[in-house]
């Protein structure tokens, strides 16, 4: 009983351990989504942005 008992656990171990991770993994790809969007708009504000009165914005 104690063996089964020991096993049990473990076994709670390694799910709430898998839980974590799962959720460290997400945070962490939520993140990496976050600064590519930010980067993203951050471009497109630079790529349409006046220069010397020429405006790539509008496809000139």
């Amino acid at each position: 009983m104690i063996i089964v008992a020991g096993l049990r656990g473990a076994q709670l171990h390694i799910c709430y351990l898998s839980l974590f991770l799962d959720l460290a993994l997400k945070a962490k790809l939520l993140s990496l989504k976050l600064i590519r969007d930010g980067a993203n708009n951050l471009i497109n504000g630079l790529y349409s942005w006046n220069v010397v009165g020429n405006s790539r914005g509008n496809g000139i």
